[in-house]
Parts: structure tokens; sequence; C-alpha cells
């Protein structure tokens, strides 16, 4: 997105986690040393709740929030920590972005996540997978002016597909890859959880 001149969509992401849009919750189930460890569950949540941002225009750590529980929810169970190092995947994650007034809902099939693991809450990590050319072009279908915006796309994806190639050798996805960086945070004790 940024090679294709999108330099503001971090900023925009950002804002919609601030705005409490994105919210995704990351809880480490079973941890018994978080510089080692062979077998713990790691499970992704969407949250709900208006949060507080510090003076650096990033989340306060500690706050309190729901779950929805109608939005993101993936497990992925067995997962290690090695040198403080967690790797977990694959996984398939729908993904909302706003932007404005538009709401947009990647697909990331295939993906993975590699976290550093720190002690107090703060860990940093990359979240990558694919993102298919058809689910970007849905998109564009459904913003105002969406026809100049999906010819553009189509343009850049016969550049930039280099996933999941079809019989013909032809990728049908883009690689997508968010750097991010969590802050701690709580669940309300009576928060409902998906199935």
């Amino acid at each position: 997105i940024e090679a294709a001149g999108g330099e503001a969509f971090g900023a925009y992401l950002q804002g919609s986690v601030n705005d409490g849009k994105f919210l995704v919750m990351m809880e480490l189930d079973g941890v018994d040393d978080l510089g080692d460890d062979d077998s713990l569950d790691l499970v992704l949540y969407r949250g709900l709740g208006t949060p507080s941002v510090g003076n650096d225009g990033l989340l306060e750590a500690w706050q309190t929030f729901d779950v929805d529980p109608e939005g993101l929810y993936s497990e992925i169970d067995g997962v290690q920590i090695v040198d403080g190092v967690m790797e977990a995947g694959p996984i398939a994650l729908l993904l909302p972005f706003y932007i404005f007034d538009f709401v947009f809902e990647l697909d990331l099939v295939n993906a993975r996540i590699r976290m550093e693991v720190g002690p107090d809450g703060v860990h940093r990590g990359v979240m990558a997978g694919a993102v298919r050319i058809d689910n970007i072009l849905a998109i564009a279908e459904d913003i105002e002016g969406g026809d100049q915006v999906k010819t553009l796309l189509m343009t850049l994806s016969e550049s930039y597909a280099d996933l999941l190639p079809d019989e013909n050798g032809v990728c049908q996805a883009l690689s997508a890859t968010i750097a991010f960086e969590t802050v701690g945070a709580f669940f309300y004790e009576d928060t409902q959880r998906p199935e």
C-alpha cells in the first residue's frame, strides 16, 4: 500500500485503533514462562470500548475492554515461545479497517504472527499473510468513485501480486504485512467470549 502511494494508510490505521474501531486483542493462555514456553494457546479477539490515548498519540496501557462476541476470533493451540520470540500460524483473519466513512474488510489468509514477547505487556511483532485481489477489488467497488480506484488496483495487482498462483502461474493475491506493538490490557470479567 505504501509503495503504491498510500503513505497515510498507517496514520489512518492508528486513528482507527485510537477511536476503538480496530482493537485487536491478543490473549496468551497457559503461559508458564514468557522467555521459553513449549505449549500455550494464542487467541485473537476484537475489542470493544473507547480507549484512552496518551500524549504520544498511542493507546495507554492497562485499560479494560469488552470482547466483541460477533467480531474477529481466531485461536491457535500449541504455540511456542523460544528465546522470547513467539511464532504462530497459519491463521485466517478478517480485519476491518475504518478510513473516513468507509469500512474495509481485508481477508488475510495463510497469516502468520511473529512477536518478540516482553515482560511488561509490550510486545513487538509483525503479522503477515495474503490478501486476495478479488477481495481488494470488491472493496474498491463499494467506494464512491470506485471505478477509478478499481482500475488503479487492477493495474497495481498486475505489478505487485506475488502469492497464491492459479493453474496458469498467475498470482491471485498480494503479500501484506502489518507491524505492531502491543500494550497490556484487561477484559471485563463478565464479557461474553465468542463460542
